[in-house]
C-alpha cells in the first residue's frame, strides 16, 4: 500500500495559502519562497537550520508544510496540530493538517477533516479536495471491505496483428526458408475492436495490517478482416492474496491463474505463485522486491497454415511448456511541483525451462522498464514508458545454427482525461521492435487505440 504517495499534492493547493499575508519579518517568507519553488527538502532545513523562526506562526505553518512534503511526517503533524488547536478556524492549517493525517495512516480522520473543508469549499478548492476524498477511497480497503472494478472498449489499429514477420527470405534459418505471400507467419494489418473488464474486491481481516484480496479479469479482441479472426484473442484471469502492512513495510503474497484463447480455442494457461515485499522509505520513495514462479502450458491446437485458412495443421505449440521463474526489483519516485510528476524503474531477472527437456527452447531473460508521467491539469494525465527484454535461448536453434537471442524494445504513450467519477476517456499508442538472429522472430509493431472506461467502487 502507498499510502504516501500523495505528499506532492500539497503543492497542486498553494492556492490554499498564497494570498496569506506575513507576520513581521521575513522567517515565513524565506520558507514559503522554498515551498513555492518546488524545494520542500530545502524549506525544511532551512527550518531546522533556525529553530527560533517556528516562534512565528506563520513560519511555523510553512515549516510543517515543507516537513510533509519533504518526508518528516510525524515532525510535521507535530507542528501543524499545533497551529491549528490555536488556530481552529484558519483552512491553510486545517487542510495540510489533514494531509498529515492521511499521510499518518489516518485515513478516517483525515476523511472526516476533508468532507468538512468541502462543505463551505470555494470553486476553486473543491476539485482539489475531491481528488484527495476520490484517493482515500482507494486506500480504505486497510479498514473496511471495498468492491471496484472496470468495463473498458477500445478500438484502434495494429500494423501486425500476429507479430508476424515481412514476406521473403528469413535470416539465421536454413536456405530457401522463405515466407510465402499469404503465409500465417505474414506479417499483416488490421483495425481492432477490444473489450475489457475487471473487477475486484478486499476485506480488512485485521484492519490496517492484514487485508486479503481477489480479482478477476478478463478481456478479447477482434479484428476487422474476416481473414484475421484466426489471430482473434481472449483472456480471463483470478487471482487472490494477502497483504501485511507493518509501518513504512508491506509484504504481500498471492496466487493467480490466467488463460488465453487463439480464436476461441484454448491456447496457453499460467498458474502462477508471487510475493512482493515493499518500503516506503519517505514520502517521495518506494523501493519494492518481487518473485514469481510460474507454469506455461500451451494447447496443441489446429490453426491455419495460411491467411486464407485453406489448410489447418496441429501448431506442436505444446513443445513450448515450461516453467518461469523471476525476480525483480522497483523503485518509485515523486518529484514535488505544479505537474505531479512520477516516475518508476524496474529491473528484471528470470529463467524459463522447457519441460521437454528442449534446451533450444529454454532462455534467460532480463529487462529493465520505466514509466514517467505528469498531471498538467487535475482531469488530464500524460504517461510514457520504456521497456527493454533481452532473452538468451540455452542452445542453438537447430542444428548447424546460431544459438537464438532476442532483444525486445517498447515505446508507449497515454494521454488519459478524466470526463467525470466514473468515466475517462485514453488515447494509447505503442511501439514494439523485437530483434533477433532468428529472423522468423525479428518483427516491429505499431499499435494506435481509443479507449472509453467507466469505473466503479
Amino acid at each position: 500500500m502507498n499510502k504516501l504517495k500523495f505528499h506532492w499534492l500539497g503543492f497542486a493547493v498553494a492556492t490554499l495559502y498564497a494570498g496569506m499575508a506575513m507576520a513581521d519579518g521575513n522567517d515565513a517568507a524565506q520558507i514559503k519562497q522554498l515551498l513555492d519553488a518546488g524545494r520542500p527538502v530545502d524549506a525544511y532545513a532551512l527550518g531546522q537550520q533556525h529553530p527560533d523562526w517556528l516562534n512565528n506562526e506563520d513560519a511555523a505553518l510553512f515549516y510543517g508544510i515543507a516537513a510533509l512534503d519533504s518526508g518528516h511526517v510525524q515532525d510535521g503533524f507535530t507542528v501543524l496540530q499545533a497551529y491549528a488547536e490555536k488556530h481552529p478556524a484558519h483552512r491553510t492549517a486545517r487542510f495540510h493538517l489533514a494531509r498529515a493525517r492521511m499521510l499518518r495512516g489516518e485515513l478516517l480522520a483525515a476523511e472526516a477533516d476533508y468532507t468538512a473543508l468541502d462543505a463551505d469549499a470555494s470553486a476553486q478548492e473543491k476539485p482539489l479536495l475531491a481528488g484527495f476524498l476520490s484517493m482515500l477511497d482507494g486506500q480504505k480497503a486497510l479498514y473496511k471491505p471495498t468492491v471496484g472494478g472496470f468495463a473498458e472498449l477500445g478500438l484502434g489499429r495494429d500494423s501486425n496483428v500476429n507479430t508476424g514477420v515481412n514476406v521473403g527470405g528469413i535470416a539465421g534459418l536454413p536456405g530457401g526458408f522463405v515466407v510465402a505471400q499469404g503465409a500465417s507467419n505474414q506479417k499483416v494489418a488490421d483495425n481492432a475492436a477490444t473489450l475489457a473488464g475487471n473487477l475486484n474486491a478486499t476485506y480488512p481481516l485485521l484492519p490496517g495490517k492484514l487485508i486479503a484480496y481477489a480479482g478477476i479479469n478478463g478481456s478479447t479482441r477482434w479484428n476487422e478482416a474476416e481473414q484475421n479472426r484466426q489471430f482473434d484473442t481472449q483472456s480471463y484471469g483470478i487471482n487472490s492474496g494477502l497483504t501485511w502492512l507493518h509501518g513504512a513495510y508491506a509484504l504481500r503474497g498471492g496466487i493467480e491463474y490466467n488463460r488465453v484463447a487463439l480464436d476461441h480455442a484454448n491456447y496457453l494457461a499460467t498458474p502462477a505463485v508471487s510475493v512482493e515485499g515493499q518500503y516506503q522509505h519517505d514520502a517521495a520513495n518506494r523501493f519494492a522486491l518481487a518473485a514469481q514462479y510460474g507454469r506455461l502450458s500451451y494447447a496443441n491446437l489446429m490453426v491455419c497454415q495460411d491467411l486464407a485458412c485453406s489448410t489447418r495443421m496441429p501448431s506442436g505449440a505444446d513443445w513450448l511448456d515450461s516453467n518461469l521463474a523471476t525476480l525483480g526489483a522497483s523503485w518509485q519516485h515523486g518529484f514535488a511541483g505544479p505537474l505531479a510528476p512520477q516516475l518508476s524503474l524496474s529491473v528484471l531477472g528470470g529463467q524459463e525451462d522447457n519441460r521437454h527437456g528442449r534446451r533450444d527452447l529454454s532462455r534467460n531473460l532480463y529487462g529493465i522498464n520505466s514509466q514517467f508521467s505528469v498531471k498538467p491539469t487535475e482531469k488530464l494525465q500524460l504517461t510514457l514508458g520504456l521497456g527493454y527484454l533481452d532473452s538468451r535461448y540455452q542452445e542453438a536453434f537447430a542444428d548447424g545454427l546460431a544459438q537464438r537471442q532476442d532483444r525486445l524494445l517498447s515505446l508507449s504513450t497515454a494521454a488519459a482525461y478524466q470526463l467525470d467519477p466514473r468515466w475517462s476517456a485514453r488515447l494509447e499508442y505503442g511501439y514494439t521492435r523485437q530483434y533477433s538472429n532468428i529472423g522468423l522472430f525479428d518483427y516491429s509493431r505499431h499499435l494506435l487505440t481509443a479507449k472509453l472506461r467507466y469505473s466503479f467502487q
